[in-house]
């Protein structure tokens, strides 16, 4: 060291490009591994909700059951029917333009009726005709008339006449809302088309010849349909005419006629509320035959093992 002269370390302020590379690297894979493991969670958590949904409804059943003799009468009405014992507000729908005007319905405020998987908003406005829920009573699985039918327009059936068994017929299912002119939504959103008709004992061979043209990508998409929600309702009733998660189906000979299975944004498959009042989570994969066994009260099918 020259006479002097003093000796003084240098102090680095900052961090290097490359170290600033290596610490968003490290942030990108940590968040790699971390974000699917909440977005599991998140959607565990949006099924245990689904769950319960469907179990509360099961106990309000079974309540309406013990007071009044009876299922709830109507597809969409039966809520309308159970507001007291799912503690839904009410009201007399006065707008003359309303197909219920004069009549009591339910408002379409309460998250009980809601999937949170779903990603579509309830309409909002009033829930007597509209189909804005996500949630649905199974009018059987034959064409017409209803095999099993749970609940019709005049009349009320009881669990006495569940001749297959409270704990092997399905009350409830699930369906989301469509959305408008989705082309990239999954086609359980929308409508599709055919023009094939059936006779009331061609369920077999109806579920044949719609997953054959689903198959070769012959069903017409009809997108209009969209605007019109789920089609749930009073018109066409939610079935277990066709497996879980597949698209409706409409055709107009004779007609008009829809097929509309339970359908959910679950990751594969779809919850349902047996008569007994437990709900089960059922795969896109079930066998068709045990798919439609459950789906009628009476039919007689042997069902085994659909929920183990």
């Amino acid at each position: 060291m020259l006479p002097g002269a003093t000796s003084h370390s240098v102090k680095r302020t900052g961090v290097t490009l490359v170290e600033l590379m290596i610490v968003v690297a490290c942030l990108g894979v940590l968040m790699g591994l971390t974000l699917p493991a909440v977005l599991m969670v998140r959607e565990s958590a949006r099924r245990t909700q689904c769950s319960t949904n469907l179990h509360q409804i099961g106990v309000a059943v079974s309540n309406f059951h013990s007071r009044m003799g009876r299922l709830p009468t109507g597809r969409f009405g039966a809520f309308v029917e159970m507001a007291g014992e799912l503690e839904l507000p009410t009201l007399v729908d006065d707008d003359p333009r309303s197909p219920d005007y004069g009549f009591l319905v339910v408002r379409s405020t309460t998250p009980t009726l809601k999937c949170p998987s779903d990603f579509g908003e309830l309409a909002i406005g009033l829930l007597g005709n509209d189909e804005s829920a996500n949630y649905f009573i199974n009018n059987g699985s034959s064409i017409h008339p209803p095999n099993g039918a749970l609940s019709v327009a005049e009349k009320g059936v009881s669990f006495n006449e569940f001749t297959d068994g409270l704990s092997m017929t399905a009350i409830f299912g699930e369906h989301p809302r469509m959305q408008a002119l989705c082309q990239s939504c999954p086609p359980i959103t929308r409508w599709w088309a055919t023009d094939r008709s059936f006779r009331p004992d061609e369920e077999k061979q109806m579920r044949e010849h719609l997953s054959m043209q689903w198959r070769e990508k012959k069903l017409d998409s009809l997108p209009f349909f969209s605007f019109l929600g789920t089609g749930v309702g009073s018109k066409f009733p939610l079935d277990h005419r066709w497996l879980p998660n597949m698209p409706p189906v409409y055709w107009d000979v004779p007609g008009p006629f829809a097929s509309i299975s339970p359908a959910s944004f679950h990751s594969g498959g779809v919850f349902i509320l047996i008569a007994d009042g437990s709900v089960h989570f059922i795969s896109n994969a079930v066998d068709e035959s045990l798919w439609t066994a459950i789906g009628s009260r009476n039919g007689h099918e042997a069902v085994s093992n659909i929920f183990e």
